[in-house]
């Protein structure tokens, strides 16, 4: 019966044999004959010497993963709600303006195509809602999304919404 120490030295024994080379019998073979004669010149070997294996493994994992950082998306909720113009929607009519408007507000914008009227459907966190109808027939409404920025370009009219806030809104219109 083959011990447990005696399997294990085999399979050892086997490895070296793999890892240089040569097989079990060779090793066996190398042990009990003499060594070679001085005359005879001592073949070098032709595959890597065989490197040791770590003793121990560790012994745990890291436990901590190191912590993500998630970029904050700016909202429309929490900017501020001071508009340059105020107010004055009629400011827009043929300049760049900024101005605070509610739910209802409704003002016109005069473009190199001829004028529009801008109606706030809706205002809420997740944005606001305009309605854009040209004189010359052509409109529709268009929602903000909830981050601040540009929405909707009408002819060289380009309309960011800024900040929300109740059932109001800072509107930037730039030509």
């Amino acid at each position: 019966m083959v011990t447990l120490r005696a399997f294990g030295a085999a399979v050892l024994v086997g490895l070296i044999g793999l890892t240089v080379g040569c097989s079990a019998d060779d090793i066996g073979a190398a042990a009990s004959s003499p060594p070679p004669a001085a005359s005879t010149p001592t073949p070098t070997p032709t595959s890597p010497t065989p490197t040791a294996l770590p003793t121990a493994l560790p012994t745990a994992l890291p436990t901590s993963t190191p912590a993500r950082t998630t970029p904050r998306v700016p909202t429309l909720v929490g900017q501020s709600m001071k508009a340059k113009d105020g107010r004055n929607t009629s400011r827009c009519l043929k300049k760049s303006c900024e101005v605070l408007v509610s739910t209802g507000s409704q003002f016109r914008i005069k473009t190199s195509k001829g004028f529009a009227t801008i109606t706030i459907v809706a205002v809420s966190p997740q944005g606001l809602t305009i309605g854009l109808y040209g004189d010359s027939g052509f409109g529709g409404q268009t929602s903000s999304g909830s981050a601040p920025g540009e929405f909707v370009a009408y002819n060289e009219v380009h309309i960011s919404a800024l900040a929300v806030s109740g059932k109001s809104a800072v509107l930037r219109l730039t030509r």
